[in-house]
């Protein structure tokens, strides 16, 4: 509701429905407001003559500013259109998106902050991924590196469920594979562990293993979003990664290697089982 102005609506308006929604989470019920300010609002919002947005448009122009999340039916490009927001991280906006022609369905990552050198490194870091080819890793199929680049990295999309809930699954998932739960997990751990020494073998560096980037789809599981991926030089680089995934020593300086990926995946494992 922050970025009701990107569809067109006067910020205004989406400021005040702001106000009334926080008026109706607050903690002592007499001073909650009443739904009918709220619903007279949004009649009052629906009058209100909606101009369709351009999303080249990335300044402002009078009361409209383009502003993530992105709604549903944006265009991309000439190819590509968003069905809905994935998640959002420190670094970059993750959309599901649709090919208009093809009807393929890929995963876009947007820079919260393109820098120049930033783009840079895109560029020369992320153009190996193109060419990376596992059956536990998803398939990356375009690098984008210029400035007036609508998105920067997109993948293939792929249908599953994240290991951050697989915990909750654990059994109904061995029992539809007709295993004990530890031979499941053991199963996965192998394919995963595979995956990654693919991914070393190349000098790559995942640097974000966690249960959210992680899928169990139908083929199994699938390592996902490279977006804090690089290629690394003397076994180390930056240390990045998702609390409590990264290792400890990473809080002091220890810099991240190919065992810190290792390190990463083996807690993932551990929690689920």
């Amino acid at each position: 509701l922050e970025n009701t102005s990107i569809a067109g609506i006067r910020v205004q308006k989406g400021e005040e429905l702001i106000v009334l929604l926080n008026q109706m989470l607050n903690f002592s019920p007499e001073k909650r407001a009443d739904l009918e300010p709220i619903i007279e609002l949004l009649e009052e919002i629906q009058r209100e003559s909606i101009q369709p947005v351009n999303l080249h448009q990335t300044r402002k122009t009078d009361d409209i500013e383009l502003i993530h999340p992105l709604p549903a039916g944006v265009t991309l490009d000439s190819d590509l259109t968003i069905v809905n927001l994935l998640g959002e991280g420190a670094t970059a906006w993750a959309y599901h998106v649709r090919h208009r022609h093809n009807r393929k369905d890929y995963v876009v990552k947007i820079l919260k902050n393109p820098t120049e050198m930033r783009l840079k490194q895109i560029q020369k870091e992320f153009s190996v991924l193109t060419r990376l080819d596992h059956p536990a890793i998803v398939k990356i199929s375009a690098i984008h590196s210029e400035p007036e680049d609508r998105y920067h990295l997109r993948m293939v999309y792929c249908q599953g469920k994240p290991f951050s809930d697989i915990a909750y699954d654990l059994l109904s998932e061995a029992e539809f594979a007709q295993k004990e739960p530890w031979q499941l997990v053991l199963d996965w751990t192998k394919i995963l562990v595979d995956a990654l020494k693919y991914l070393h073998s190349l000098d790559i560096l995942h640097r974000d293993i966690s249960p959210n980037n992680i899928i169990l789809t139908n083929a199994g599981p699938k390592l996902i979003d490279f977006g804090l991926a690089t290629v690394f030089k003397d076994k180390s680089d930056k240390a990045y990664g998702t609390f409590p995934y990264r290792p400890i020593e990473c809080d002091d300086g220890f810099t991240w290697n190919p065992s810190a990926d290792l390190y990463a995946l083996s807690v993932v494992m551990y929690e689920i089982l």
